[in-house]
Order: structure tokens, then sequence, then C-alpha cells
């Protein structure tokens, strides 16, 4: 391809205008969302999954699945504000969760410096909408879980920017009870007893005492995060604190010595 020294000089002005690198205050956060924190066997959970940025004028791209632990539940009825087509793969259900949802937006440079609908909405942008139906009773948690290749939402630094950026992100998921959990279930309060094989072992008995302690430590020790996965972080009031992320590390533990030392 031939360019004249004019294009090259207008191409260069408009890569300045863009970050190489994520531009001053620029950050994501996608949010996980349910209307209740306490449901009936079979009733209907509403799920919301929503992008939001400050610091650039319009979303970029993100790829991943907004998982269900287990990909429990039964789907149905998704909506999005991004339409499907050749830069939007709204991805398919797997039981409750979403997955393979890939998602990018042209730069506003192509579309006369006006970000495309909805893409120009950093206050937030509804990506991801549907019912779940759960017939078990228990506790349930859903996060976004971004692909490894863009573990960040990217953005676009400016409306002259032809390339996205990556963005420092936070993933907000959400827990609720259904059927046999109440909202205000006691979370430090894990069993009735230490030892395994005893009657109750694992089924809270509405005391928090040092069996509870013992228990989780022996829980975290064998890796089950469906007991021992709690938080996102362990500073309180960061984003998604208390509210458990599929992960399971140092974090849960230490939010579970505070919650343990508050009791309920």
């Amino acid at each position: 391809m031939i360019r004249t020294p004019h294009i090259r000089a207008a191409l260069a002005t408009v890569a300045a205008a863009a970050c190489s690198a994520p531009c001053p205050a620029q950050s994501a956060t996608v949010t996980i969302a349910t209307d209740n924190n306490a449901y009936a066997i079979g009733e209907t959970v509403h799920v919301a999954a929503t992008v939001s940025w400050t610091g650039a004028p319009q979303f970029g791209s993100m790829s991943g699945t907004l998982r269900f632990r287990d990909d429990a539940g039964q789907a149905s009825n998704f909506t999005s504000e991004f339409a499907s087509g050749s830069l939007v793969n709204l991805g398919t259900f797997n039981g409750g969760s979403r997955e393979g949802m890939d998602i990018a937006s042209l730069p506003a440079l192509f579309s006369g410096g006006v970000p495309t609908p909805p893409s120009g909405n950093a206050s937030g942008i509804v990506f991801a909408e549907y019912d779940v139906v759960f017939d078990e009773p228990g506790i349930y948690v859903a996060n976004w879980v971004p692909s490894p290749s863009q573990p960040n939402v990217r953005l676009y630094g400016s409306l002259m920017a032809l390339v996205t950026d990556p963005v420092p992100t936070a993933y907000v998921g959400t827990a609720f009870y259904v059927g046999g959990c109440c909202p205000n279930l006691c979370r430090p309060d894990l069993t009735t007893g230490a030892v395994p094989g005893t009657p109750n072992y694992g089924v809270p008995n509405g005391a928090i005492n040092n069996d509870d302690f013992f228990y989780y430590l022996q829980q975290f020790a064998a890796g089950n995060d469906h007991v021992c996965d709690m938080t996102h972080g362990a500073v309180p009031g960061e984003p998604g604190y208390g509210v458990p992320n599929l992960i399971l590390n140092n974090d849960d533990f230490f939010y579970y010595l505070q919650i343990f030392a508050e009791g309920c």
C-alpha cells in the first residue's frame, strides 16, 4: 500500500490521540445483580449483567462467561442492549450460565466521531439480562468470568482512537438464597460439630463456636470453594466485599476470620 506523507501524518495524529496504555483514571466495572436476595424453589430469578466505566468516551470490548457456580439453574428469556453481529457474539446458555460472550464496538472515528449505541453509555450497559429457575435449595453464586485472552475490559481512550486499551476492571458478582435458606443467614455458622462423620457435620446449628472455625479450616485446606468462597476481597468497602467470586484464596480466609469475630 502506498501512502502519501500527508496520509502518514494524519495517521500519526490519530495514533497519538489514543492511549498506548490505560489513560489516567480509566477503569471499568462488570456487575452481576439480581432483583432480590432470597427466592422460593422454582421462583424466577431475574439476572442482569452491566458494564460501566470512567475516563473514556467509549466501550471497546469484553469477552467471557456469566457463570453460575456448577452452571446451576435453567435459564431463558435472554436480552442484551448489544445486538448480535459481526462484532458481537452473545453466547449460549449452559444451565444458568451464559457462555462464550464476545462483545466489541466500532471506533467512533468510523461513525463520524459519535460512539455507536449503546457503546457510549459509560454509566452502564446491560449486556446480558435473563431469567433463571432453581429446583434445589441452597446458596447460588454468579460472576463474570473473563476470557483468559482478555482479562480486562478494553476502552477507546478518545473519540479519535482506532485501537482499544485494557483498563483495570473490577468484577462484582452476586449471591442469593433459594428455598431452605433465609436472607439473614448467619454466614460464619457452618456446622454443628467439627469431627467428620459425626451427626450434622457441615450443618449449621444456629450457634457460632470453635467448631465452625475448625470446620472452615478443614474445608479451606481441602479446597472446598462451595463452603469457603465468601468474598472478592478482604478489605471492607471494596467492590465485591462479602460476595463470592468463584475463586478460593487467602482473601476468603481472612474474610471468614473477620465475620467469625463479629458473630451474628
